[in-house]
Order: structure tokens, then C-alpha cells, then sequence
């Protein structure tokens, strides 16, 4: 494989790479199927779904090798063809990107960091030269890992096992006391973490923005203009718990990083005196003073020990002189 290739692969912003190599009924050949079929081996990478959860969607960036060609909001399908036959797994709707497969070309995915369902996918055409160096890899399989001798691309029940723990009251309380117990975590724990983190604070909120309460979905799916902010950010070694989660809408999770405003340890929206007499904040400032939503769970709240490190290190430090 070469070195320009490997280095596209190993791009930080996705887990380890997984693959396929097509069969004749994953492309247009094959009229009467329908998408991508995920084999088994690789469907722990993938959310879950079955007879009872038929369907979730999943969002490619679509390459051809190394050559950006699209993004496609896809749906990954659980199909029987009504009980006439045992289920299969398939991915759907890839737009003209499916046109460009071929019996024995090889896809590779990758998950996005930070996201269960978001994923990036290299088409390579069998005559490509890096081709013979992934069958090689994963052992002139149909399907496998790319990079053995690392580690394994996270896996749908190591994301499942992070989401009971972070949900769990004793684990909460451990977090809660962020500068007491120093509780070491592993590399993988810290990356399946941040990818179940945004999920559960969001789920946490119902969904809604803790200051507003405002709540825009994508109608028949399960996809929200909200986003979960960190109190304490990562890069000054916050971490991926609830009560360290916010849920915001995307203009306030920007003023929150930004220190238009905080959120007092009593739950109060506290807005900047410099951004209460900017007259185009208006937006932020009829917010001043109202209490922030309780979670679904009224014991676990935002860890008072984070928004007073907020108020210390971010309100108004990015345009408070004094």
C-alpha cells in the first residue's frame, strides 16, 4: 500500500479502517437487490438493527480512492423480503455513487470520530494498485479489518456498554467530583466515550436546548439541530460525562465556548454586562436570568465544580479587557 494512501487511512478524525470487497449482488448488476449488503463479520461496526429495529440512517462522505465524490444521507436496512427469507443488512439510496461499483471492488469504511451513525467510505476499483494490498491484508477474505496489527475499529457493543455506564448513577457520581478521584482511562475507553457522549447528553435534554428550550428535527428522523457542549472543554482535559454535558442550540453552544455567557452553579442563565449593551445579542440577552431545563433524570445536573471553572476561565475572557 503506499505511503500516500496508508496516510489518507489514518486520517485522525476516523476510527480504524474495516472493508469489503463486492459481490455481484451489492452493485447495479444485480437488478432485483437493493444496495450494499453488510456481512456479518462487519456488522458490529454498524448500529444495530433487526427485525424489530428495521432501520436507522447513516451519513457517507462518499471517495473514490482518495477523490471526494459526495455525501449521501443513506439508510441501513434490515431486510427480509416480508419473512420469505433470512434477513439481510444492506445499505441504501447511494445515490450515483452506487453505479460506480463493480463485482470485486473493495469499500472501505470508516467511522467518524465522535458519531455512531457518520462514516466515511473509499471506493477502490479492483485494477487500483493499492487493491492486491488489502485482499493481501485481510487474508483474501470477502470481508475484514484493514490494520490487524493495530487496533480494532470501535464496535457497536463497546459504544453500548459506554452509553449504560455514563447513564449510570454511581459512574455519574464518580465524574461529579471532577477534581477529586482521578479515575485513569484507557485510550480506547476516551474514543468510545466521545463517540456516545453527544447521544446521551442530547438524550439526557430530551432533545431540547437547556436555555431555550427549542427543538428542530429532520422530519421522520432522528436528527436534531441541537448539540452537546462540553462545560469544561476537551482541550483542557474536560471529560465525556453528563455532568460535565450541556445541550445547546447551535447559536448558544457558540456564545457558551465564546463566554457571551454561563450558567451559574444554581442553574441560572447569566449573560455577559458587555453582551447585555451589545444591541445585535438581543437573541442571547432576553434569555438573562431564566433558569436552564432540568434533565430527565432531576439528580444528575451540570457539576457545579465545572461551571465555576467556566466562569473562571472562559465568561468574557475572549473580549473582557479588564
Amino acid at each position: 500500500m503506499n505511503v500516500e494512501f496508508l496516510s489518507f487511512l489514518k486520517n485522525p478524525e476516523y476510527d480504524f479502517a474495516f472493508c469489503k470487497r463486492l459481490a455481484k449482488n451489492d452493485t447495479p448488476e444485480k437488478s432485483h437487490q437493493s444496495g450494499v449488503n453488510i456481512t456479518k463479520p462487519i456488522q458490529t461496526y454498524f448500529p444495530q438493527i433487526d427485525a424489530q429495529n428495521r432501520e436507522e440512517y447513516v451519513r457517507l462522505e462518499l471517495f473514490l480512492a482518495q477523490t471526494f465524490h459526495d455525501t449521501k444521507l443513506c439508510r441501513y436496512q434490515f431486510q427480509d423480503w416480508g419473512g420469505t427469507r433470512s434477513g439481510e443488512r444492506r445499505i441504501t439510496r447511494w445515490g450515483d455513487f452506487h453505479n460506480k461499483m463493480s463485482e470485486g471492488d473493495c469499500l472501505i469504511f470508516q467511522r467518524k470520530m465522535y458519531s455512531h451513525n457518520s462514516y466515511r467510505v473509499i471506493l477502490v476499483d479492483r485494477n487500483d494498485q493499492n487493491y492486491s494490498d488489502i485482499k493481501s491484508i485481510i487474508e483474501g477474505k470477502r470481508d475484514g479489518v484493514v490494520f490487524r496489527d493495530e487496533q480494532l475499529p470501535i464496535r457497536r457493543e463497546e459504544i453500548a456498554e459506554a452509553e449504560r455506564n455514563l447513564n449510570d448513577p454511581l459512574e455519574t457520581a464518580i465524574w461529579a467530583n471532577l477534581q477529586g478521584i482521578n479515575r485513569r482511562e484507557s485510550t480506547r475507553e476516551i474514543i468510545v466515550r466521545s463517540h456516545v457522549f453527544p447521544r446521551i447528553v442530547k438524550e439526557h435534554f430530551g432533545f431540547k436546548c437547556v436555555v431555550t428550550g427549542a427543538s428542530i428535527r429532520v422530519p421522520g428522523m432522528n436528527q436534531y439541530e441541537v448539540e452537546a457542549a462540553h462545560i469544561i472543554p476537551k482541550n483542557k482535559n474536560g471529560k465525556d460525562t453528563l455532568v460535565n454535558g450541556l445541550c445547546l442550540s447551535r447559536p448558544f453552544h457558540w456564545a457558551f465556548d465564546k463566554g457571551l455567557f454561563r450558567i451559574d452553579p444554581d442553574g441560572k442563565v447569566n449573560v455577559h454586562e458587555l453582551c447585555l449593551n451589545t444591541p445585535e445579542n438581543k437573541w442571547i440577552n432576553d434569555w438573562n436570568n431564566k433558569q436552564i431545563a432540568i434533565g430527565r433524570d432531576p439528580l444528575i445536573k451540570p457539576s457545579k465544580e465545572a461551571l465555576i471553572w467556566h466562569q473562571e476561565n472562559v465568561f468574557g475572557r475572549s473580549f473582557d479587557a479588564n
